[in-house]
């Protein structure tokens, strides 16, 4: 890195953004972009990294940052690690996004007699849930100064952070997980280009809050939403009804409920595609027995009872080994080491092949349109791991399938006109800034009827904006007049996905949830 030489710098105002590109290059010939956009009214940047092979030999590349802040802070000649504070955001499952703050002498971030010892806090997730463990983000705060950077990675794979104290400064970066932490190299033939993914910056005269204000500010950037999302239209899931048992049958009595509720968009879970709630993943076919007249009959009741859009539940990424598709095609399935990868029973598509993307095309895109469905729940279950067979390195080949995940999901949300896509990932395994983007919700957490709720969802309105965030109000016959009021208002931080046995609710507790 260090032989990286700049040599040119250009500024370009492109419709309602600058950008600014600056040039770098080595004596042997390898090029580096060090891109930074800045959109009209928003007080955030992006910014990403191309290197470019110019040399007439292959070059290995063991780690490219998206994003590096030099020098914190600058507001004084020796620095108070106890007033310098490292925000983090911790993320496990029904306990996404809870806040971590450190003065950095917790890390040992201090002078040494030299200055010449470095200090190396680093951090991150490994494989395809990028908030499983960390959420990938980090802020550094100077309270004596009062001024606090922030920064989000776009990380659909494995990511890493890391802070570093050197000469008496303080030092940011990230980007993908590298050699050391991933087991990530990258071979650049000649002549070959190499983009990461792309961090989104801010720094504000104040706290952590406003600085992860505009950074979900920036988000509005990103979105593409559907005409319909314009209202924030309530949910109704079924999921606490039927817990993966659902059937035209029993989910019949809901549907009036749900319209009486005020819901627009009505969503059955898992089941529909089997026996059982998560078995038969990767067939995708409507289990007769319980959808006799199949899944367009289900978007028409919805269509009758007055609501806008009916939806169904998928997790396409995963394949389950009693499914046909698993025993027919195991060639389109991951390995690693020359084995099968598998987890709890799931294994995992190579959205690296062609013929899985025309095969999810055909099962979820053309089925959805075909059967008037307008609702997506994606959800994502377990995780790949460190890497997978197929390129030079484990993590590349991790990168480029889950590359072909995103462009999968790019692909459904343009190809079914009107389409609200909910992403989920065992509730927030994926919270990062592509998949809180790339459709109009994310499922918030699988804290589904515990008070936990709330405390989950204002740690997360840090990430996201509350109007993706979809957060369970489970409604039960049982439950008291506080209860209802406490679930509701918690839903109200965010959208409101009512669930639970809504039809046998008394006129007492079904006034309060239409009040």
């Amino acid at each position: 890195a260090y032989a990286l030489k700049i040599y040119d710098q250009k500024v370009k105002k492109c419709g309602n953004s600058t950008v600014i590109a600056t040039y770098f290059k080595t004596d042997d010939g390898l090029f580096a972009r060090h891109i930074v956009k800045q959109v009209n009214g928003y007080k955030a940047i992006e910014t990403y990294t191309e290197v470019e092979n110019k040399t007439d030999k292959p070059v290995t590349l063991q780690r490219v940052s998206s994003f590096t802040l030099n020098s914190l802070t600058p507001f004084s000649v020796e620095n108070d690690m106890q007033n310098l504070v490292l925000h983090r955001l911790r993320s496990n499952w029904s306990a996404e996004g809870r806040k971590e703050s450190l003065p950095l002498k917790n890390f040992d971030f201090e002078d040494s007699w030299s200055c010449l010892g470095i200090r190396v806090e680093r951090f991150g997730a490994l494989g395809s849930m990028p908030a499983r463990g960390f959420v990938p983000f980090v802020a550094l705060e100077d309270k004596t100064a009062g001024v606090t950077w922030a920064v989000q990675q776009d990380a659909v794979s494995s990511w890493q952070i890391e802070a570093l104290h050197r000469y008496g400064s303080v030092n940011l970066s990230g980007g993908l997980a590298d050699k050391l932490y991933g087991h990530w190299t990258k071979n650049l033939a000649a002549g070959e280009k190499f983009v990461t993914p792309s961090a989104y910056v801010s720094v504000v005269k104040g706290d952590l809050t406003k600085a992860c204000a505009t950074l979900t500010k920036y988000h509005e950037t990103l979105y593409k939403l559907p005409k319909s999302e314009e209202n924030l239209p309530v949910i109704y899931n079924e999921y606490l009804y039927s817990w993966g048992r659902p059937t035209m049958e029993n989910i019949r009595p809901q549907l009036k409920k749900a319209k009486e509720f005020g819901a627009e968009y009505f969503v059955i879970d898992a089941g529909w595609f089997s026996e059982v709630n998560d078995g038969n993943l990767g067939d995708w076919n409507v289990i007769k027995s319980k959808f006799p007249n199949g899944l367009s009959e289900f978007a028409s009741e919805v269509k009758s009872a007055g609501m806008q859009k009916g939806g169904v539940w998928y997790e396409f990424e995963s394949v389950t080994s009693n499914s046909e598709i698993f025993a027919r095609r195991g060639d389109l399935l991951l390995e690693e080491d020359g084995l099968l990868i598998t987890r709890n029973g799931r294994a995992f598509f190579d959205f690296r092949k062609a013929e899985v993307t025309d095969y999810l095309t055909e099962k979820v895109i053309n089925a959805l349109n075909e059967n008037g469905l307008k609702y997506i729940k994606i959800d994502y279950n377990e995780n790949v791991g460190y890497g997978v067979d197929g390129d030079e390195s484990p993590a590349e080949g991790l990168r480029k399938h889950m590359l072909g995940v995103k462009a999968f999901m790019e692909k459904l949300r343009d190809g079914v006109p009107g389409l609200v896509m909910e992403s989920c990932s065992s509730g927030g395994m994926r919270h990062s800034v592509f998949f809180d983007t790339v459709g109009s919700m994310v499922s918030f957490s699988d804290a589904h009827e515990n008070a936990d709720g709330a405390v989950v969802a204002m740690d997360l309105q840090r990430i996201m904006q509350p109007r993706v965030m979809q957060i369970w109000a489970s409604v039960l016959p049982a439950h008291g007049e506080d209860e209802v009021y406490f679930t509701m208002v918690k839903a109200m931080l965010g959208r409101i996905c009512i669930s639970g046995k809504i039809a046998e609710l008394s006129s007492e507790i079904t006034k309060i949830v239409k009040d």
